[in-house]
């Protein structure tokens, strides 16, 4: 509960209404609250929760008859976790290959000026001359379609028309 509660406060609003308006103090208050963002990111951890949906699966399983409809149980069970587990590594890796992002936070100014400027695969020109096009310009559901193949393909081994690219 805890970290969920901190999550929930307006840390921005707050350090105005601290500070005053002041910029350059508003500015000191968020340099030392890039932790609370970290707790912020936290509260996603309440997902964990999902382990108690285990003792759910066997009371259903408990209740059915067929041993047929237990394995298709059992089955959806599996394809349910690991679109779980893809959808978070597609989440993760759409984050990595941003100039910025909750990771890029936690550097100091100059290292995340230093990384903004680099190549990520996420601003890498893409497609035939005169039609380029990067992956930041493509809608959101094209990109979380294409970051869930690419942890799909992880999974299995590395697709070969999939190149990131950084400096």
């Amino acid at each position: 509960f805890p970290i969920d509660f901190a999550s929930t406060i307006p840390w921005g609003a707050l350090a105005n209404a601290i500070s005053g308006g002041d910029a350059s103090q508003t500015a000191q208050m968020a340099k030392s609250t890039k932790i609370v963002k970290f707790v912020r990111f936290l509260r996603l951890m309440r997902m964990l929760r999902l382990a108690k949906l285990a003792m759910i699966w066997e009371r259903v399983e408990a209740h059915l008859g067929s041993v047929i409809l237990k394995q298709s149980v059992a089955l959806l069970r599996v394809i349910v976790v690991l679109a779980g587990i893809c959808h978070w590594n597609a989440c993760v890796w759409w984050m990595v290959g941003q100039p910025t992002s909750l990771f890029t936070s936690f550097m100091s100014e100059e290292e995340q000026a230093s990384f903004a400027e680099m190549r990520h695969w996420t601003t890498v020109p893409r497609g035939n001359v005169g039609e380029e096009w990067t992956w930041l310009e493509r809608s959101r559901s094209e990109q979380y379609i294409f970051c869930f193949y690419w942890t799909l393909g992880v999974m299995r081994t590395m697709p070969a028309e999939v190149t990131p690219e950084n400096q």
